[in-house]
């Protein structure tokens, strides 16, 4: 009997080594896992927040240099010459015009010219922005145009002279970040994905 007994003992002993319990363990969390159309939608947040800043940041350096072209025509540069030096420069600087104070802009000094597609979007923005900086104001037009074509028209007064200076930038910087987001984010791609 008492070999029955050690049998029974070796092989829960046995049995215990080679299948030992484990007390329950929580599940451990794991990466959450999103939806398609939120990953979507945070995803073109991203490109919207890439795309402003880089507008903002064009915008504020065509401010610098429009406050620095009045500056050298507002001590005795030639403003033909300041203008055609910066448009060499600044090849997205389209257009510019200087023009003294309640003077038409069309009777200015201008460099550069539009298509006239793009000329006739920014007729009533160049007009806004010379009615603006003739009452001293600073200007800066909403995006228009599309696709690599995208414009903004900006007016500086000058706070010495009285003059004004008006253009329009052509911003295709703005197509291509987005392009460049779009592929960067796998957004086109993502796009085409079905649902889960």
């Amino acid at each position: 009997m008492w070999r029955y007994f050690t049998s029974i003992a070796l092989v829960l002993g046995l049995g215990i080594i080679l299948f030992p319990q484990h007390p329950s363990h929580p599940k451990q969390p794991g990466p959450e896992v999103y939806s398609v159309k939120y990953e979507t939608t945070a995803k073109k947040a991203l490109l919207d927040q890439d795309v402003k800043l880089t507008d903002d940041l064009c915008r504020s350096q065509c401010s610098i240099d429009y406050a620095k072209m009045l500056s050298r025509i507002d001590t005795g540069e030639p403003a033909q010459q300041v203008l055609a030096e910066m448009k060499t420069a600044h090849e997205k600087m389209d257009m510019l015009i200087w023009s003294k104070r309640n003077q038409p802009f069309e009777q200015g000094i201008k460099v550069g010219e539009l298509p006239t597609s793009s000329l006739e979007q920014a007729t009533d923005y160049l007009k806004a922005a010379k009615s603006a900086t003739d009452a001293g104001q600073h200007y800066q037009s909403p995006k228009f145009g599309e696709g690599k074509h995208i414009y903004f028209v900006q007016g500086l007064p000058s706070a010495v002279s009285g003059s004004t200076l008006i253009g329009v930038i052509h911003q295709d910087i703005l197509y291509q970040v987005t392009d460049h987001q779009m592929k960067n984010l796998r957004l086109e791609a993502l796009s085409e994905r079905k649902p889960l």
